[in-house]
């Protein structure tokens, strides 16, 4: 303390002032002007002053009624409100019906060092400008604009280098359609969660400039933006992220995605991950490494124009679920999946049901099974395949209930190693009038269909 106050004595210019401001803790720059009263003086330094200068300023335009901003009731005396060029201080957040197109100012002291939630749910606001903001103590965003009505927002000035979290940060901003984020520094950022979740009509992302080095969990981050048609990702560092669950999930009209440089080494959780990107007509994922996945249920479901795949480095050892995983990719003619194990599957019900110009498909090979399997409805619908094959069969229990159900040009159905280890064996074509034989030898099952 003694150091910095016999620093603070020689300094006469309130330039070089606010550069130590920046550089330095607050804190110790509050508890250095309180320690000593006589270098307020000789320095010309107050706190107020240095309260003034680190306060965040927020220009609002406002459009109908509502609410302003979201403050906890023991952090009001630290947000002042006032009405565009009035010194007059509002003492309510919120503007009434005969209150519209107006300019609000909003300045924020350096006591706040969360804006979680700030803007959220204020479909009053059409633009946010942040005119000022001199502060780098700012920890979080969760929600900060979530569920807004804004149509614009401007980040220039923001300093984020020590946000940890920005999940939900844009969430439901249903009515932007572009957003410059040249500015946000994401280098500590952690938490990227449904980051741009139910951004509808956001036909426009450039987050090239994005650090993701840091991130666990990028969750939803881009679900249901259903008006982009690219994204380039190819700058993004995953090393150390563990969920990607729903991350592209809803983004029906995205038909370019680079995620060539995507490490998921560490990922555990797939789930839903490109769930109904419909105009997806090739995915190459080769350079994917899914030994850590344990869930990759509906991972391509409801890609209804994917024709083309190529997941041959899949490694799914720990994999435990891969329900409904090709669903509804009803352009998709070939799938192999040979590469696939099963040491861990606990189910595999719907995996590639309904694609219906499936023409050859190669099922994983059971040779170290360690649970009982359920493949209900697993192959469903799939009215263009002739005949499957699976091979390897231990002792483990499968469920093949209503597995081929539907499945009207089915010509035949192998299965090897077979020891009556099949449940519901007798519904395996549902409820369909399919007519088979079956005969068994050396173990290996047949199903004729005539």
């Amino acid at each position: 303390m003694a150091e910095y106050i016999s620093y603070l004595e020689k300094i006469k210019s309130k330039y070089i002032i606010k550069k130590i401001f920046n550089n330095m803790q607050e804190k110790n720059i509050l508890q250095i002007l309180k320690y000593n009263k006589n270098i307020q003086k000789k320095n010309d330094i107050n706190i107020n002053s240095y309260i003034k200068y680190s306060q965040i300023e927020v220009e609002i335009i406002t459009n109908g009624s509502g609410k302003l901003i979201n403050i906890k009731n023991n952090e009001k005396k630290f947000y002042h409100i006032y009405e565009d060029n009035t010194n007059i201080e509002m003492n309510i957040n919120y503007i009434d019906k005969k209150d519209i197109n107006k300019k609000i100012i909003i300045l924020i002291d350096h006591n706040i060092n969360s804006l979680d939630g700030l803007f959220e749910e204020c479909r009053c606001i059409e633009s946010i400008n942040f005119k000022k903001f001199n502060r780098n103590n700012i920890y979080s965003m969760k929600n900060m604009f979530a569920s807004c009505s804004l149509k614009s927002i401007i980040l220039s000035n923001f300093k984020t280098n020590k946000v940890s979290n920005m999940s939900h940060m844009f969430y439901g901003c249903d009515k932007l359609n572009k957003l410059k984020l040249s500015s946000l520094n994401t280098e500590n950022v952690i938490s990227m969660d449904s980051m741009f979740e139910n951004c509808y009509n956001l036909n426009e992302l450039n987050i090239s400039n994005f650090n993701t080095k840091n991130v666990k969990s990028m969750s939803g981050m881009f679900y249901l933006c259903e008006s982009l048609e690219k994204l380039d990702l190819s700058n993004f560092s995953t090393i150390n992220v563990t969920d990607m669950s729903f991350m592209f999930s809803g983004c029906h009209s995205l038909k370019i995605l680079n995620i060539s440089t995507f490490c998921t080494e560490k990922v555990t959780n797939m789930y839903d991950m490109f769930c109904e990107c419909s105009s997806i007509e090739k995915l190459n994922l080769l350079n994917f490494n899914t030994e850590e996945v344990e869930n990759m249920s509906g991972m391509f479901s409801r890609c209804s124009s994917l024709n083309h795949i190529n997941i041959s480095s899949f490694k799914t050892k720990k994999t435990k679920y891969m329900i409904s995983m090709f669903e509804n990719c009803s352009t998709l003619k070939f799938l192999n999946l040979s590469n696939f194990s099963v040491d861990c599957l606990i189910s595999m019900d719907f995996m590639i049901s309904n694609c219906n110009s499936l023409e050859t498909f190669i099922p994983p090979t059971f040779s170290n099974q360690q649970n009982d399997i359920s493949m209900k409805h697993m192959i469903e619908q799939c009215n263009s395949l002739k005949k499957i094959e699976i091979n390897s069969l231990l002792k483990k229990k499968i469920d093949v209930d209503h597995m081929l159900e539907g499945c009207n040009s089915m010509k035949k159905v192998t299965f090897y190693k077979y020891n009556n280890n099949l449940l519901n064996i007798k519904k395996i074509f549902g409820n369909s009038q399919k007519k088979y034989l079956t005969f068994s030898k050396n173990k290996v099952l047949n199903f004729l269909c005539y």
